[in-house]
């Protein structure tokens, strides 16, 4: 309480029933949830993210399949058509939030998710033209989900830390990008995949 009535008398005057505050400096340092947030985004995404969350354009150096390319050569530079409605099954809270953040900058209709029984529900019944997968759901594998939307035609691209030789045998084919990653990486395969 004392702390309180301290902060009080230090911050604000009371004049006539109106709460005048002191204005104060700004601050000089990032406070402890600012830099938590850098760091679990430079963890999952790498460098190359801009506090802004503003997409880069680095040079594309994976293939198809999320591997490093190794001869150099530049991918084709094609823009994701607006309007697409992904489903991202993703469960770190950060990472799921920038990626939706970023869908929507590139005017795509978001539906995220966290947990392996509502991305499989939604993978059943839902109206998707592709879906960001990743693999380990808080210890439960996204595989299921992946039959699902396989079943029905839905083109899907794993992201995920594991290398392609730790997925499942039926899986190694399939698009995936490895944590960290560029967000550009990511829009390439998706206009590589998603789009017919």
């Amino acid at each position: 309480m004392e702390l309180a009535e301290d902060m009080i008398a230090h911050l604000s005057l009371q004049c006539e029933n109106a709460l005048l505050t002191v204005p104060r400096p700004r601050p000089t340092r990032r406070g402890l949830c600012s830099r938590v947030i850098k760091h679990d985004i430079v963890c999952q995404l790498g460098t190359g993210v801009r506090p802004d969350c503003t997409p880069r354009r680095p040079p594309h150096d994976r293939d198809a399949v999320g591997a490093r390319r190794t001869t150099g050569e530049a991918a084709p530079n094609r823009k994701l058509s607006p309007g697409l409605r992904i489903l991202v099954v993703e469960d770190e809270m950060m990472l799921a939030m920038l990626m939706e953040d970023w869908l929507a900058m590139l005017d795509c209709e978001v539906v995220k998710v966290p947990r392996l029984k509502k991305a499989l529900a939604l993978a059943k019944d839902g109206d998707f033209d592709g879906a960001l997968l990743d693999v380990n759901l808080g210890g439960e594998e996204c595989y299921p989900v992946a039959e699902v939307l396989d079943k029905r035609g839905i083109p899907y691209i794993f992201m995920t830390g594991y290398s392609a030789n730790m997925l499942r045998e039926n899986f190694l084919d399939r698009p995936r990008v490895q944590k960290p990653f560029q967000l550009e990486e990511i829009e390439q395969l998706m206009v590589e995949n998603f789009e017919g």
